[in-house]
C-alpha cells in the first residue's frame, strides 16, 4: 500500500513543489494550508507522516505538532522552516519532531528524510507489536494457580482478551473477577487506556446513572458543574461494573441502549457522545433466576452474556491454596517487614481442607492475620483463626471439580489422606489399600512432578 503524507504549509508554491515530488515517487499526498487544517486530515485520513512549515497563521507548526502527536504517538512529523533558528528547530525536536528542513527544501533531501523516518515508524510499531505478542504469552505474578479448574479459566481469558467482546463473569463472592477482569484489560489491544471499575451495589440507585453516564451543569440540585460519567472516562478502553445485577431495571434499561447503539446522553443533557468501551460485566447471583423473578432484563442478560466465563471456589482449587497462601505470605511479609521463611504442613493442610466460604478473599485475610500475628520466622497452626482450628476442616470429602484427570485425582486423595493421618504413611497407605512402598514412590514422583511445574514459565 502507498503510503500518506500529510504536507501542511500555507506557501502554495512550497505544497505544490512538494505535492508534485512526492507523488512523483509513488506517495499519496493531502495538502492543508494551515495546522488547523492539518489536524482536521490527520483526523479523517490517519496520515502516515506529516511535513510542516512551522510559521502559519492560527495554529503554528509547533502547536500542530503537538496536537497531531496526541491523536498518533507514532506519527513521525518532519519540520520545515524558513528562517534557520536553530533554536525554533531544537524545540521542535523536544516536542517529539523527527528531523527538520530549511527552505527552499530540496526534494533529494526531503525523499531521503522521509525514507528514514517511515523506516523508524515501521521499527517502532513492530516493537510496540512485538512487546504486545509477549504480553499475551504472560500472566501477571498476581494471577496464581495451575488447578484444572482455574487453567481453562486462564485458557478462555488468553483467547477472548484481544477481541472487543462483552465478557461477564460469574461466580461466589471472593472467587477473583476483579483480578481477571484486570487480566483481561492488560492482555487486550486496549491495555494502553483507562480500566474504570464501578460497584454497582457500593452506589445508591439515585446516583448511580449520573455516575455512570456522568452529568451537566443545573441537571439536578447540587449539580454546580458538568461531570463526566464513568463510560466517557473509560473511553477506548475497557469498563467493569460489578455486581450489574444489582442495578435497577430502569438503569438496566439505558445500560442495554447504551451497549448496543454505542452511545450515551448525559443526565439533563442533549448532546449525544459516542464511546468505544469494551464491558466486563460481573455479578455473584444466577441471573437466570433474575429474569425469572422479573428483577433482570432477558435482553440485557444476552447483550451481556456474548462470552461467559465462570470462576471456580477456593473448594474447587484445593492444588491452588499452597500456592495462593505462598503469593500471600510473601506478599504480606513484605508489607510488614517481617522475615517469614514459609508455613508448616499441618498448617498448610488445615488451609488446603477448610471449605473456605470467603474463598481467595477470605483466604488472603487469614493468611494476612497469620502473618502479622506470629513471632517466628515459620508459620504454624497455632497462629490459624478459631474457625480453622475448631474442626471445621471438611476431611471427610474430596473437593474435585468435574474434568479433573486421574493424576489429580490420586494426587487430592493422597494429600487429604495423608492429612488426616497426621503424616502417618503406613496408617495413609492402609486407608488407600496400597503398600506403603507404592505410596513413597507416588509421592516421589508428585515431588518431582511439582518441582517441574514451578519451573515451567
Amino acid at each position: 500500500m502507498k503510503n500518506t503524507i500529510l504536507v501542511a504549509d500555507d506557501d502554495k508554491n512550497t505544497v505544490a513543489s512538494l505535492k508534485e515530488g512526492l507523488t512523483g515517487e509513488g506517495f499519496n499526498v493531502l495538502c492543508a494550508s494551515s495546522g488547523t487544517e492539518g489536524l482536521e486530515l490527520v483526523r479523517s485520513h490517519n496520515p502516515d507522516l506529516i511535513l510542516t512549515d512551522l510559521m502559519m497563521p492560527g495554529m503554528d507548526g509547533l502547536v500542530f505538532l503537538k496536537a497531531a502527536r496526541k491523536i498518533n504517538p507514532y506519527l513521525p512529523v518532519i519540520i520545515i522552516t524558513g528562517h534557520g533558528s536553530v533554536e525554533t528547530a531544537v524545540v521542535a525536536l523536544k516536542e517529539g519532531a523527527y528531523d527538520y528542513l530549511s527552505k527552499p527544501v530540496r526534494m533529494k533531501e526531503v525523499l531521503r528524510q522521509v525514507s528514514r523516518a517511515l523506516e523508524v515508524k515501521a521499527l517502532r510499531l513492530e516493537n510496540v507489536d512485538l512487546k504486545k505478542r509477549i504480553k499475551s504469552l504472560s500472566i501477571p505474578q498476581e494471577v496464581v494457580g495451575k488447578s484444572p479448574a482455574f487453567a481453562r479459566v486462564l485458557e478462555v481469558v488468553r483467547q477472548v482478551a484481544p477481541t472487543r467482546s462483552t465478557v461477564l463473569l460469574s461466580g461466589e463472592s471472593g472467587t477473583g473477577k476483579e483480578v481477571v477482569t484486570n487480566l483481561l484489560h492488560e492482555l487486550s489491544a486496549r491495555s494502553d487506556k483507562a480500566l474504570v471499575k464501578v460497584n454497582c451495589a457500593a452506589i445508591p440507585e439515585t446516583l448511580l446513572e449520573a455516575e455512570l453516564f456522568g452529568y451537566e451543569k443545573g441537571a439536578f440540585t447540587g449539580a454546580t458543574q458538568q461531570k463526566i460519567g464513568q463510560f466517557e472516562l473509560a473511553d477506548g478502553g475497557t469498563l467493569f461494573l460489578d455486581e450489574v445485577a444489582d442495578m435497577s431495571l430502569t438503569l438496566q434499561a439505558k445500560l442495554l441502549r447504551c451497549l448496543q447503539e454505542g452511545e450515551l446522553r448525559r443526565v439533563g443533557g442533549t448532546e449525544t457522545i459516542t464511546i468505544d468501551v469494551r464491558l466486563v460485566a460481573a455479578t455473584n447471583q444466577n441471573l437466570l433466576e433474575a429474569i425469572e423473578q422479573k428483577k433482570f432484563r432477558e435482553d440485557l442478560y444476552y447483550r451481556l452474556n456474548v462470552i461467559s466465563i465462570h470462576l471456580p471456589p477456593l473448594r474447587e482449587r484445593q492444588d491452588d491454596v499452597p500456592l495462593l497462601a505462598g503469593f500471600f505470605i510473601r506478599k504480606y511479609a513484605a508489607e510488614n517487614k517481617t522475615t517469614i521463611s514459609g508455613i508448616s504442613q499441618d498448617c498448610l493442610d488445615s488451609l488446603i481442607f477448610y471449605h473456605w466460604p470467603g474463598n481467595i478473599r477470605e483466604l488472603e485475610n487469614v493468611v494476612e492475620q497469620m502473618v502479622v500475628m506470629t513471632r517466628e520466622p515459620l508459620l504454624k497452626k497455632d497462629v490459624l483463626p478459631a474457625k480453622l482450628r475448631s474442626g471445621e476442616e471438611r476431611r471427610d470429602t474430596l473437593f474435585l471439580p468435574l474434568g479433573s484427570s486421574l493424576e489429580h485425582i490420586e494426587r487430592v486423595a493422597i494429600q487429604q489422606t495423608l492429612a488426616i493421618t497426621g503424616g502417618n504413611k503406613e496408617e495413609a497407605a492402609a486407608i488407600l489399600g496400597i503398600h506403603v512402598a507404592t505410596l513413597y514412590r507416588k509421592l516421589s514422583a508428585q515431588e518431582d512432578s511439582q518441582i517441574a511445574s514451578e519451573k515451567t514459565p
